[in-house]
């Protein structure tokens, strides 16, 4: 299990919603960014940041997908819910909206092949 931590706000970084420190296993939740988001970016945002330490890596491509394939078997939570919420968590990173678009894809390829 991993500690969360509320904290007021990341003065380093205020509209980001959440962090993982991966020396101390401590997913920092931005209580003032934390309260702009619906449930389901809630969801991927602390999946994600088990991603994170769980694969023991900074890469935000890797945390999106063990984001990804730890809630996309939640029937109330489709392939464009992840999409959109990787949109609107990583604002001017086109780049990371892409390879979730491809993660989207790929996931599409593979569930038609069963």
């Amino acid at each position: 299990m991993y500690k969360v931590v509320y904290l007021p706000t990341f003065k380093d970084s205020p509209s980001n919603p959440a962090r993982a420190n991966l020396a101390t296993k401590v997913i920092e939740i931005n209580a003032f960014a934390w309260q702009f988001l619906d449930n389901k970016q809630r969801e991927f945002v602390m999946q994600h940041e088990i991603g994170h330490l769980r694969k023991h890596t900074f890469d935000e491509s890797v945390a999106d997908k063990y984001a990804l394939d730890n809630i996309k078997i939640k029937k109330n939570f489709t392939l464009q819910d992840f999409l959109e919420c990787v949109k609107s968590i990583a604002k001017d990173d086109p780049d990371r909206e892409r390879k979730a678009e491809i993660m989207v894809m790929n996931y599409k390829t593979k569930k038609n092949e069963k």
